[in-house]
């Protein structure tokens, strides 16, 4: 899968819609559609064609009309990777329906676990864990190696993005305990594994 469709990134969003004029065209082109929705950046998504005449105009050659969309609100995003399925944005599909779509798939497919969806939270909501947080900070002076972990406490660990944290994130974590992973940044799945390896 190109990096441009991916946006540097190893996971891709995949969609089907439920349009008949969508759906006849993805069957007359033959090939997968590489598209954001049809609107501009930090704009609602339009839920008529009027609506992207408006926002796009003349920036467009075509614009397809398909009708109104039928539920009208942003599409439910859902991360599947390995055992895990993390719901990254609520849209039109509830949690209780992915969840009987998912125990579907695992009985058609004749799967012995049933993986759980996950809520992805806020930084405040992490750090008023009851579980002692650590933040892997590249400019620590703590090594990992010099760290003394205690088998009876639960430790919540936090990886930030490739890109580090905003000055702003960064601030939230005050008074957080910060140990340095790695002399090089690593990517996010490499420092997760690297964690695991140093605690098992």
């Amino acid at each position: 899968m190109p990096y441009i469709v991916t946006s540097g990134l190893e996971t891709v969003a995949v969609r089907m819609p439920n349009n008949n004029t969508a759906l006849k065209l993805i069957s007359k082109l033959g090939k997968p559609i590489a598209a954001p929705s049809a609107n501009s950046f930090s704009k609602l998504s339009p839920t008529k064609a009027e609506h992207v005449v408006k926002q796009l105009g003349s920036k467009v050659d075509i614009i397809l009309d398909g009708g109104s969309c039928e539920v009208g609100v942003e599409s439910t995003i859902i991360e599947v990777t390995n055992n895990s399925q993390t719901l990254l944005r609520h849209g039109g599909i509830d949690k209780e329906r992915i969840e009987k779509i998912i125990l579907s798939s695992m009985k058609q497919s004749l799967r012995a676990f049933l993986p759980k969806i996950i809520f992805l939270k806020s930084i405040e909501e992490l750090i008023t864990s009851t579980a002692e947080i650590i933040l892997f900070d590249q400019l620590s002076e703590l090594k990992i190696k010099d760290f003394q972990f205690d088998q009876n406490k639960n430790y919540l660990f936090i990886f930030g993005p490739e890109g580090g944290f905003s000055q702003k994130e960064y601030s939230t974590f005050e008074g957080v305990k910060k140990i340095n992973l790695a002399q090089n940044r690593l990517r996010s799945e490499t420092a997760i594994v690297k964690t695991a390896s140093i605690l098992k």
